[in-house]
């Protein structure tokens, strides 16, 4: 993986694994209250792999109306 980040893709563009993304977000293990920001968003794959992680281990989390998606200036963001 190291090669390739080096590289950057083409155009400066980089595809994360998603088995990559799924294990950064379980090892963050990010909880509801937290504010997940992806400045380099890309595909929004981190932001959507932090959100399937919320809603798998908090199943009540979507129905609480104080945590929500929301887009804080120019960072993409779960809260």
């Amino acid at each position: 993986m190291p090669g390739k980040i080096a590289t950057g893709g083409r155009n400066g563009r980089f595809r994360t694994p998603r088995h990559s993304i799924r294990l950064m977000v379980d090892l963050t293990a990010p909880q509801p209250t937290d504010i997940i920001c992806d400045p380099a968003c890309g595909n929004a794959g981190f932001l959507v792999a932090a959100g399937e992680h919320l809603r798998e281990r908090h199943p009540n989390m979507p129905h609480d109306r104080n945590l929500h998606l929301t887009n804080h200036g120019d960072c993409p963001t779960v809260i």
